[in-house]
């Protein structure tokens, strides 16, 4: 999905977290912090932790906790 600011936005099947993509550049780099991620994130069983995941800055993976 799009969302209001034109990112495109995902909702996985395993945990909770929105993950927002933004726009189409760099694309394999993104998908490649993500993957990373979400590897790691499962191993600790942490995905549930998480509101929202974005990757959609550069060489960065900003992430927004449930309180």
């Amino acid at each position: 999905m799009v969302d209001a600011n034109g990112d495109f936005v995902m909702i996985p099947r395993v945990g909770r977290a929105e993950i927002i993509i933004g726009d189409e550049t760099e694309l394999d780099s993104k998908l490649r912090r993500l993957k990373a991620f979400m590897k790691e994130m499962s191993h600790k069983n942490n995905l549930n932790k998480y509101k929202r995941i974005n990757v959609k800055y550069r060489d960065q993976v900003v992430c927004e906790r449930f309180y």
